[in-house]
């Protein structure tokens, strides 16, 4: 029996009384947090599917939550929602925060969002094959930018208000293409519908994207029923079909549209009008849960004979092995429940049993009041 530890720092867990919790992460030597919504019907065990959030520039992972209203869908369609936080914008030197989708500011958000599946697969036990990515602006960027580079890993993208920029396109080689779904203004003043010298035009981004996958590049094209009459926005979708793997790729264009989340009574007025007469989180969930990743990298554990240095805990089947100068020792499952708890330690062991193949997190107290929070994984 081996232990291996997945993470080592302070947390918290609630799903006992709220369903939202804050976490945190550490990769390449920063803290990274992240907020996650359980649905009530989890039962640890279950594997359920994981929509990754991302929020835009200058943004936060809260402004992200409320705007996009994911939870409520989420809750009632039984799915993981992950809303990370981006980094200080290190390339303008301002304060807020971004995703590095390709424009070199040096932070690996790459890594720290594959690192964050790995976490959720450990602690959720998600669903690998249905990972999925959406985000605002900066946060759709982000998407297109994972869809290339974790393409092992995401199995289907909906950017809104968001591109790709020149960079992305010139490193972009997916082994798997994903399904892709953009919702776009065309009187988007942030992020042009026409395109930049610094990314594509929409119309532009989706043929190519398309190309990938050998979809018809001519789409078809629907209209979305005019609902809401005062919104001063209609909708369009333009879908490119015949695609690999039975894939679709489609484009929603919001006519007058603004930088927006169409359908969030959340968005900033000064970026133009919001279309209502779509939510853009529903129709984001319906073409989601169409797609499965053919193949998704499996999750690989690091040897634990790689970590003995790091290993302060010790597991043999009956007796977790301990420093001598701890104290105190408390053992629960990922749902707060206690396994067993013990103060006054006279010795560095502690005879318990542990589950092969479970999470368990273990609080420490040194006898120097030292507290310390500590994720393992019992491997067989």
């Amino acid at each position: 029996m081996r232990i291996l530890f997945l993470s080592c720092f302070v947390f918290s867990f609630s799903f006992l009384s709220a369903q939202v919790s804050t976490h945190t992460l550490v990769h390449n030597g920063l803290t990274r947090e992240y907020k996650l919504f359980t649905p009530s019907g989890y039962n640890p065990g279950d594997s359920l599917p994981l929509v990754i959030n991302m929020h835009g520039w200058m943004r936060t992972h809260d402004d992200q939550m409320d705007k996009t209203k994911f939870n409520d869908i989420a809750d009632t369609a039984n799915f993981f929602v992950v809303y990370p936080q981006g980094t200080v914008d290190t390339l303008t030197g301002l304060s807020g925060t971004h995703w590095n989708a390709m424009f070199g500011t040096g932070v690996d958000d790459i890594g720290f969002l594959s690192s964050l599946i790995d976490e959720l697969y450990w602690s959720h036990g998600i669903d690998l094959s249905r990972v999925y990515s959406t985000g605002f602006s900066n946060g759709g960027f982000m998407s297109y930018t994972l869809a290339c580079e974790l393409s092992d890993r995401i199995a289907a993208i909906a950017p809104v208000s968001g591109a790709m920029n020149f960079v992305q396109q010139g490193l972009c080689n997916p082994g798997y293409v994903a399904p892709c779904l953009h919702i776009h203004g065309t009187s988007d003043n942030t992020v042009p519908f026409t395109g930049t010298n610094i990314y594509l035009g929409i119309i532009f981004l989706t043929e190519y994207w398309a190309g990938l996958n050998n979809c018809d590049i001519i789409p078809g094209i629907s209209i979305v029923p005019n609902s809401n009459l005062f919104d001063l926005c209609t909708a369009t979708i333009n879908s490119h079909d015949n695609c690999n793997d039975s894939a679709e790729h489609l484009l929603y264009i919001v006519q007058n549209g603004g930088h927006q989340w169409p359908g969030s009574s959340n968005n900033n007025i000064l970026n133009g009008p919001t279309c209502k007469d779509f939510d853009a989180s529903e129709v984001i969930w319906e073409f989601f849960r169409k797609y499965k990743h053919p193949n998704p990298r499996p999750v690989i554990l690091t040897s634990i004979d790689e970590m003995q240095e790091e290993i302060e805990i010790y597991y043999d089947n009956s007796n977790l092995y301990f420093e001598e100068n701890i104290r105190q020792l408390e053992i629960t499952d990922l749902l707060g429940r206690s396994i067993i708890s013990r103060s006054n330690l006279n010795n560095n062991y502690l005879p318990v049993r542990l589950e092969s193949t479970n999470v368990y997190i273990i609080t420490t107290i040194s006898r120097s009041g030292v507290k310390e929070v500590q994720k393992i994984f019992i491997s067989e």
